[in-house]
């Protein structure tokens, strides 16, 4: 199913066609490394592979390459979405962080 959606980008509007069979979804964990530069940024993912000797592996899943301006702007807009939610963040990072530290102290053990 094709989607098609108006997207503002700058003071201009766009439209903005969505095949979710040709479009390429990738989990990550977190962001491994960026190079900020101009006129692009690139942004290495990574997502976790497991612990071992208390050392926590993972393996790179992405590198994202975007102009530097639509990176901005959309951390101008993540920080607008998420202006307000403070506590809510908090909370979701101490649940997540909790399943993971609790994951790691039973790596190995066996009921």
């Amino acid at each position: 199913m094709i989607e098609t959606r108006d997207v503002l980008m700058g003071d201009k509007t766009f439209r903005l066609s969505i095949n979710d069979e040709n479009l390429i979804e990738v989990y990550a964990d977190a962001v491994a490394e960026q190079m900020v530069g101009i006129p692009v940024t690139k942004i290495l993912f990574y997502a976790t592979t497991g612990i071992k000797e208390n050392t926590l592996g993972g393996k790179a899943v992405c590198r994202l390459t975007m102009p530097t301006a639509a990176l901005l702007d959309f951390a101008r807009q993540l920080l607008k979405y998420t202006d307000g939610a403070e506590k809510e963040l908090k909370d979701s990072l101490a649940a997540h962080e909790g399943i993971v530290l609790g994951a790691a102290r039973n790596q190995g053990k066996t009921d």
